[in-house]
C-alpha cells in the first residue's frame, strides 16, 4: 500500500484522466486503474490473483439484464429499486458492478418516484441492501474511491 501511495502522490492524475479520456477508454477510469497498475507493477501478482475488469459494456449488459429479470421474472416493477432487492457481488474488485447497480437503482427511482426522496432510498435500501466483499487490500480501497463517487454520480446528497 507504501508503493501505491508513493506512485499515487507523484503522479499526473490531471494528465492521466486526460489521457484515458482522449483515448476513449470508458466513462470510470477508477474500473481500469488497478487492473493496468498492477499489470506493470506487479504482473505476476495479477496472473495469480486474477485481476482483470469487467469491461464497462459487460458491466452494463449484467445490471441491464437484472433489471429485466428482476421486472420480468420476479414481477418487481421497480427493479433494482425495488425494496425487496438485496444484492451482492461476493468478488467486487474496484465495485463496478455495484456502483453500476446503485446508479441504476437511483435512476429507477427517479424515473418512477421523482427526486424528493432520493436521499431516504439510498440511505434506506442502496446503503443497506447492496452489499461487495473483495479479499484483496488495493481493489478494495480503490471501491472505496468508486462508492465515494456514488453520491456525485446519483446526485442524492447524503450516503
Amino acid at each position: 500500500m507504501d508503493d501505491i501511495a508513493n506512485v499515487l502522490a507523484v503522479a499526473d492524475v490531471r494528465g492521466i484522466l486526460d489521457e484515458y479520456y482522449r483515448q476513449h477508454k470508458g466513462q470510470d477510469p477508477i474500473v481500469h486503474f488497478y487492473e493496468t497498475f498492477l499489470e506493470i507493477y506487479n504482473p505476476e501478482e495479477r496472473e495469480r490473483r486474477g485481476v482483470y475488469c469487467t469491461p464497462e459494456p459487460i458491466v452494463d449488459y449484467i445490471v441491464r439484464g437484472l433489471r429485466h429479470l428482476l421486472k420480468e421474472r420476479f414481477n418487481l416493477q421497480d427493479g433494482l429499486a425495488a425494496r425487496q432487492v438485496t444484492l451482492l457481488d461476493p468478488a467486487a474488485g474496484t465495485m463496478t458492478f455495484v456502483a453500476r447497480a446503485a446508479q441504476q437503482a437511483v435512476a429507477e427511482f427517479k424515473q418512477k418516484y421523482g427526486t424528493g426522496a432520493i436521499d431516504a432510498f439510498v440511505r434506506d435500501h442502496v446503503l443497506r441492501d447492496f452489499y461487495a466483499f473483495e479479499l484483496m487490500v488495493a481493489p478494495y480501497a480503490i471501491g472505496h474511491l468508486e462508492d465515494g463517487l456514488l453520491p456525485r454520480r446519483t446526485r442524492a446528497q447524503t450516503y
